[in-house]
């Protein structure tokens, strides 16, 4: 019987808890920086939050794209495209200064995401279900803590960078941690062996 080592689920586990962190630091890097996007856009707020709003539609898109593509390709394979384009996205967003640009852009970032959280998430059961024990809780304290020291630093750094500077270098610094510990996450084919074996014991 093939089965995925204990050692393997520990080093996956790590890379997985990595990644949520480098998530959640990625993603609320723009929340200090809303304003100035804003005056980027030459908008009001109400009408930033109706294009934002927008990007609702975009999840839902990806809720619907994500099993097809994870049966098809396989969750590493997945996550790295999708957090690949939201980070593109995001780092973009300091630099738009057309609202339908804006708009367009973060569509697609909420499609990609959507499709990201879900890759991520399908790995935390899979890893969750091997080690028999709950291990969720510590892969959303990750983000949570990723989010808060993101905030933390962008709301210093707002009256020194400029908002495209800013959301560019947060997104190359998670891209490249991101991509550094994201191949050590479960292969399509381990995700199909912990799928076969859901409840074995690995040894």
């Amino acid at each position: 019987m093939t089965v995925i080592t204990r050692e393997r689920q520990a080093q996956a586990q790590k890379s997985l808890v990595i990644v949520f962190l480098i998530h959640g630091f990625v993603a609320a890097s723009i929340i200090p920086r809303v304003p100035d996007i804003i005056r980027n856009l030459d908008i009001t707020f109400a009408h930033w939050g109706i294009i934002s709003a927008f990007g609702t539609v975009g999840s839902a898109m990806g809720l619907f794209l994500a099993n097809r593509a994870l049966e098809r390709f396989g969750v590493k394979h997945v996550t790295m495209v999708a957090f690949g384009v939201v980070g593109v996205g995001n780092a973009a967003f300091g630099w738009i200064t057309d609202a339908t640009l804006y708009f367009a852009v973060n569509f697609l970032v909420s499609v990609f995401m959507s499709v990201f959280v879900i890759a991520v998430n399908s790995q935390s059961v899979v890893l969750q279900t091997l080690s028999g024990r709950v291990i969720i809780g510590r892969f959303h304290a990750a983000w949570s803590a990723g989010a808060a020291t993101s905030a933390a630093i962008s709301g210093f750094l707002a009256a020194v960078l400029p908002v495209g500077v800013h959301m560019f270098l947060f997104t190359v610094v998670g891209l490249v941690a991101f991509y550094v510990v994201v191949r050590n996450l479960l292969s399509r084919e381990e995700g199909l062996i912990a799928e076969g074996h859901t409840g074995q014991p690995a040894v």
